[in-house]
């Protein structure tokens, strides 16, 4: 997806995001985006009380290089090489969660209450 669209739209960076993680803030996106119009850098992240994480902005320059990463590994190795780099965007709260099993997935509809 990011060769079609660098190559259609030409972005100045891009954001990602885990579908995994369904209590991700739109108010947090936001604020990613705003300290990379505001001041640049190569990579913007989320930082968190107890960890970096999610939303990661990845400047445009990086394109060719998370376009030639391995799909076991991912962007983390971008976040490794480039650590002295990343610009973070702090907040009081705790990373989302992530859902990665059909009962973590369960769990968080009862306690999110979607479900009867």
């Amino acid at each position: 997806g990011l060769g079609i669209l660098a190559a259609k739209h030409a972005p100045k960076g891009l954001i990602v995001l885990l579908a995994d993680q369904p209590d991700m803030k739109s108010d947090m996106i936001r604020r990613v985006g705003e300290v990379y119009r505001e001041n640049g850098g190569l990579i913007v992240q989320a930082r968190y009380v107890n960890r970096p994480a999610h939303p990661v902005l990845f400047d445009a320059s990086l394109f060719p290089e998370l376009l030639a990463l391995n799909e076991d590994i991912g962007a983390k190795s971008l976040l490794r090489k480039y650590k002295e780099q990343v610009v973070y965007v702090d907040t009081p709260e705790d990373a989302p969660r992530d859902i990665d099993t059909p009962e973590e997935y369960r769990h968080y509809l009862r306690t999110a209450g979607l479900q009867p």
